[in-house]
């Protein structure tokens, strides 16, 4: 196959090539090494409390990971780490939905328990603690069985959803890729979660590693394509230095994004004379994105409070299901714990729909007050930095408030009043969730085709431009089996730019693929695929 790693102040990343024991530099030469048979495993963790990565980088030198003897396409694929003791040992386990064996493609939602098996499960274990992988998605670019059943190789590519930031767990399993020459790479595709316009970088952290028996020369490490601009390279120990047999070396890639939307782009590692490449893939989150509140009442005390700059956890309020409602909870950009700097905007009523534009009296939510999802006043509480209102009473207008396929809100444009029931200070405020004007996908590219018949070793895509005056670039990637719920982000990078073709890249024999192609626009919106499969 061909594929395609961030350390801020909270963050982790380890690779481990447990064949090998990750020795820190591109000075530190050891004996030569056969090539890497086990799995290879790439962690980056966002725990606001507790780092499952964390605790895998301390057991990577112990020994090396093995894959579970009851790994198969039906039962899925379990990773075993071990630790110096019993409590730094890990498994990492991707399990598939119920009744169906694991196999290529994107899985665009994760269980967080066994008991919802019909859905997907990424689990990380450490020791006795378990972090489930929830909200997310699971890219299996690449799994096979041998005749007995048992897997021969894989890569699978994880990342949490992006409604918690908090608790993002990402990063890469693979096994047995034709393309893990030497050097082999800690990970050849990245998919972070979404992040930020302009902020603190996610720092992943990628290793070379020469198990060959003569030194490498590897050359200067870049960015190249795409999204240059939203990537960076910092403590690299890898460029422009020869790589003895045996040794590492690393560096670090972040991740802050210049604009909204896909944001993708390669990093090129010469080797001699040829070249590795990284998919890098991330998103930002559309529009506008805060909670501002003031005033001198009970929760500001005076004070103006400007929260969010696009991390944002969103859950629907379950405990008021007869009702309706949502909960919005800014946070500190990357997952990080804003300690008592935290507010809530709560809406209690509008069942399981959108709440309807107007402006409305609103009110704390009471059950004798809301006896169902029509009831008014709609129910809405603020509270933050420790202070909330037991009773409040105010007004909600809504501009805009538009729901997702799942439910889940997709855009939010609300003002508001409140004032606790015990004095009389008011509170004003408003939420911005993914707020933009352009809401409206550019149109699809067209007529996508691919010269090169099965099996020939030079194929290129090609397409016909989006119509749309507003496109900015087109983003082309090919994927695993069908393409079904594929994203800009999904499978392995093709291109990213104004060009309307793209070359192929060596394929495996007979396996099935889908080249996707999506046309971008200013805002970050992007198109519905326009797809064709083909077979390697």
């Amino acid at each position: 196959m061909f594929r395609s790693a961030a350390l801020g102040a909270v963050a982790a990343s380890t690779m481990l090539v447990l064949a090998m024991g990750a020795a820190p530099s591109a000075q530190a030469a050891v004996p030569a090494l056969a090539a890497v048979t086990a799995p290879i495993v790439n962690l980056t963790s966002l725990y606001s409390s507790g780092d499952p990565s964390a605790a895998v980088v301390g057991s990577a030198d112990s020994g090396a990971a093995t894959l579970r003897a009851t790994s198969s396409l039906k039962n899925g694929v379990a990773v075993s780490v071990p630790g110096a003791t019993a409590a730094t040992s890990s498994v990492i386990e991707v399990v598939p939905p119920s009744g169906q064996l694991l196999a290529p493609g994107r899985y665009p939602a994760l269980s967080s328990t066994a008991a919802d098996d019909a859905k997907p499960r990424l689990t990380v274990t450490v020791g006795n603690t378990s972090y489930p992988v929830v909200a997310g998605e699971v890219d299996v670019l690449d799994i096979a069985a041998n005749a007995d059943g048992t897997i021969k190789r894989f890569d699978i590519v994880f990342r949490t959803g992006d409604r918690a930031p908090t608790t993002v767990l990402f990063g890469e399993l693979r096994l047995g890729q034709p393309d893990d020459t030497t050097p082999v790479l800690a990970t050849r595709h990245v998919e972070w979660p979404q992040t930020p316009v302009r902020s603190t970088p996610i720092v992943v952290t990628e290793r070379m590693h020469n198990t060959s028996s003569s030194a490498v020369t590897i050359g200067a490490v870049a960015v190249t394509a795409g999204a240059r601009a939203d990537y960076t390279i910092s403590g690299d120990q890898c460029s422009n230095r020869p790589l003895a047999s045996g040794a590492s070396c690393s560096l670090k890639i972040g991740f802050s994004p210049t604009a909204s939307g896909p944001r993708v782009a390669t990093l090129s590692l010469p080797v001699g004379s040829s070249t590795q490449t990284v998919s890098l893939a991330g998103t930002s989150p559309l529009g506008t994105n805060s909670l501002v509140i003031s005033g001198r009442d009970y929760v500001d005390g005076g004070t103006t409070h400007t929260l969010g700059g696009s991390a944002f956890t969103v859950t629907g309020m379950a405990n008021l299901s007869t009702v309706g409602g949502f909960s919005f909870t800014p946070l500190a950009p990357n997952g990080a714990d804003p300690g008592t700097a935290m507010a809530r905007f709560s809406t209690a009523g509008g069942g399981s729909a959108a709440l309807p534009v107007g402006t409305y009296p609103a009110a704390s939510f009471q059950a004798s007050t809301h006896p169902s999802a029509t009831a008014k006043p709609y129910g809405v509480t603020v509270s933050g930095f420790g202070r909330g209102c037991g009773d409040n009473t105010g007004t909600l207008t809504v501009r805009q408030f538009v729901l997702n396929p799942d439910g889940s809100p997709a855009l939010v444009d609300l003002s508001f009043t409140q004032k606790c029931a015990s004095e009389s200070a008011v509170m004003t405020g408003t939420l911005q969730y993914h707020n933009r004007t352009d809401v409206t996908p550019p149109a699809s590219v067209t007529g996508v085709s691919v010269s090169g018949g099965t099996g020939a070793a030079t194929r290129t895509a090609t397409w016909k431009a989006s119509t749309a005056s507003d496109t900015a670039f087109t983003v082309s990637r090919l994927v695993a089996g069908t393409g079904a719920d594929a994203t800009p982000t999904s499978g392995f990078a093709l291109g990213a730019n104004t060009l309307t073709s793209t070359p192929l890249p060596q394929l495996i024999a007979g396996q099935k693929y889908t080249v996707v192609v999506f046309a971008v626009d200013t805002a970050g919106n992007y198109s519905s695929p326009a797809s064709l499969a083909i077979t390697g």
